[in-house]
């Protein structure tokens, strides 16, 4: 469907207050659909580091995701695993966060009434059963010894490659950065990623990443963007992956509205566009891309 997409884009875009009214309104229609949930924890992260009602939110959407869901993946790959991480250090900040405080925010959120239904009448116990007598022991008949055959041995297991790092270990990364308290410290957090996932530098890492990273390394960019020595880097990574025939429409739309405010790059900009209106001309409607390529922009 195209509004849960909408919705996720406008997260990565900062529209928070768009972004928080489509949300609301599929929580309303679909309570019992995950993704609805798993974009209303999502968009809360932003705010969770400064906030402890976005905390909470955090807490109620991803919980809910998963329990609707066991082993639901959202958009940009983010997994039951990284949830729950998250999930988890967002209760140990809240120490008073109780289940009836989590109750009431959903109800609030689905207009679901309270629930009043009476208590179960207590049924009456059956009487305890008597003791009966115990047989007398019968006298063990003695037996052989049983044989214990030789152990083979068995040989040693073969070393495994190591696994290779899921994509949501990037996006985590990122949103910490992204949510972090202050200047300095996201830049710190920021680096630590970049160290991890881009060793050789920038581009090499952006042109050989996999397609559901790409939404990342935008958020990454927009972050280095902040701090002025950092934006040197930005520009050729930010053209390699708008080479990327495999970026996906919201990766494009983010990557054409950088272009145009950042890069103030109007030949890149006006390409971008055109491509984000061919693959989703519903998103390149919404979001008024159009407006970027106009003189005033």
């Amino acid at each position: 469907l195209v509004a849960p997409r909408l919705a996720w884009a406008d997260i990565k875009l900062g529209q928070e207050q768009r972004a928080d009214e489509l949300i609301a309104s599929l929580i309303k229609a679909r309570p019992q659909d995950p993704k609805p949930w798993f974009l209303f924890g999502a968009a809360a992260l932003r705010q969770a580091a400064e906030s402890n009602d976005a905390a909470r939110d955090v807490v109620l959407g991803w919980s809910k995701t998963l329990k609707l869901s066991p082993r639901f993946v959202g958009y940009d790959r983010l997994d039951a695993r990284t949830m729950r991480k998250e999930i988890d250090q967002q209760r140990t900040k809240l120490k008073n966060l109780t289940q009836q405080a989590l109750d009431t925010r959903e109800r609030a959120l689905t207009g679901a009434q309270p629930s009043t239904a009476a208590a179960a009448p207590i049924e009456p116990q059956a009487a305890p059963p008597q003791p009966q007598a115990t047989p007398a022991p019968v006298a063990a008949q003695p037996q052989a010894a049983p044989i214990v055959p030789t152990p083979t041995p068995t040989p040693s297991p073969t070393p495994r490659a190591p696994a290779a790092p899921k994509v949501a270990a990037l996006n985590l990364m990122v949103m910490q950065a992204l949510v972090a308290q202050d200047a300095r410290a996201a830049r710190v957090k920021l680096q630590r990623a970049l160290t991890t996932w881009a060793p050789s530098g920038l581009v090499p890492a952006v042109k050989g990443a996999p397609s559901a990273q790409l939404s990342d390394w935008m958020t990454a960019f927009e972050l280095m963007w902040k701090h002025e020595m950092e934006r040197p880097k930005v520009g050729p990574a930010m053209r390699a992956l708008a080479a990327r025939p495999d970026a996906d429409a919201s990766v494009l739309a983010r990557a054409a509205r950088f272009s145009a405010r950042q890069l103030q790059d109007p030949a890149l900009t006006k390409d971008l566009v055109l491509r984000v209106k061919s693959k989703d001309p519903a998103l390149y409607k919404s979001l008024s891309l159009s407006k970027l390529t106009t003189s005033e922009n």
